[in-house]
């Protein structure tokens, strides 16, 4: 079981103006910000309160930019509490920048080298001026993507079909690192839900892993109702699936839906 919060705080959160919120602790709690409602769920492995889990949202000073980051990185105690600072502080550092390939060197250079190949992460834009999504996968698992206009489900990839331009931003391979930056649409009623491997890699009582297909097969079985409802749903079947509500590792679930 995840133990409470070390630190309760409201069931709710407005993500406003020039705000970041997030960290690397235990948290249960629906998100709001303009143009998008989302469910953040973290756990990290018992008997600590926070781990390698590290989630972000922040939005604009105009509100027209949500960004999400979810990042995995490996260590103990204060090494992990340094690594969600130093996120924290990048992200408020380019709040205000949709093109998001500075950010990415410097997440590169502050979090990931520093923990090599211990550490992973995703990070989203979302414009809702535009309708636009540009996102950059560094080693994470692929983001699930659910399309309200056809009901299908897929996967976030720098290869997508779905990829499209965005006039005033690079697209493509980042200088300096071995990301890309990719911008898609991302329309009404869609959904996305990111997570660290400790879902992906849970295991069955024989020992067989769910696995990125597995999960997208678990996802695409749910009814895509509030990101709040779908993530515990979700949840519950890869309890289901496993045969136990216990996991061996820190696990986060970010479920976002444009409205």
């Amino acid at each position: 079981m995840c133990a409470a919060a070390a630190n309760p705080i409201p069931q709710s959160t407005r993500i406003s103006r020039m705000q970041v919120w997030g960290g690397n602790c235990n948290a249960e709690r629906s998100v709001h910000a303009t143009g998008i409602v989302g469910w953040v769920f973290s756990c990290a492995f018992p008997p600590a309160s926070c781990g390698g889990d590290v989630y972000y949202l922040s939005s604009c000073a105009a509100e027209d930019l949500c960004r999400v980051v979810l990042a995995d990185v490996a260590g103990h105690g204060a090494e992990l509490s340094a690594a969600a600072v130093r996120l924290e502080n990048l992200i408020a550092a380019h709040i205000n920048t949709h093109d998001q390939t500075e950010l990415v060197r410097q997440l590169n250079t502050a979090v990931l080298q520093v923990h090599d190949k211990y550490a992973t992460a995703v990070v989203l834009g979302y414009q809702s001026s535009s309708g636009k999504l540009v996102f950059t996968t560094a080693g994470h698992p692929p983001v699930l993507w659910y399309h309200g206009a056809t009901g299908a489900w897929d996967m976030l990839h720098e290869e997508t079909e779905h990829a499209v331009q965005h006039e005033g931003l690079p697209i493509g391979l980042i200088a300096d690192t071995d990301y890309s930056q990719t911008a898609v649409d991302f329309a009404h009623g869609d959904m996305l839900v990111l997570y660290t491997d400790g879902f992906a890699e849970a295991c069955d009582p024989q020992g067989n892993e769910l696995g990125y297909e597995g999960l997208l097969g678990l996802a695409a079985a749910i009814p895509v109702e509030s990101p709040e409802v779908f993530g515990e749903r979700l949840q519950e079947a890869v309890g289901r699936f496993c045969g136990r509500s216990d996991y061996e590792d820190d696990r986060t679930l970010v479920v976002l839906k444009r409205v």
